[in-house]
């Protein structure tokens, strides 16, 4: 059976103190340093002031086809006297 280096304990054990400290920390520590718990934001119901665009609003054209090329003449064909 493989057993575990210094440096694997070292990583485990720092892994479990991570942990744990996160669990408090996130429990009841945040609260008492003065982190505020999030809450849900509060949005008014109608604003007090209007807002106006600055610019007005883009409009896009539709696409025109371009003319037709014309085909060029085909050559002359020579016929037999």
């Amino acid at each position: 059976m493989a057993s575990l280096t210094t440096l694997s304990k070292t990583l485990i054990a720092l892994v479990v103190v991570g942990t744990v400290a996160s669990v408090v920390w996130h429990v009841g520590l945040k609260e008492r340093f003065g982190g505020e718990a999030v809450t849900s934001v509060q949005v008014p119901a109608t604003p007090e002031v209007a807002v106006k665009p600055t610019a007005p609003p883009v409009v896009i054209e539709p696409a025109v086809p371009a003319a037709p090329v014309a085909a060029a003449p085909s050559p002359p064909v020579a016929t037999p006297p």
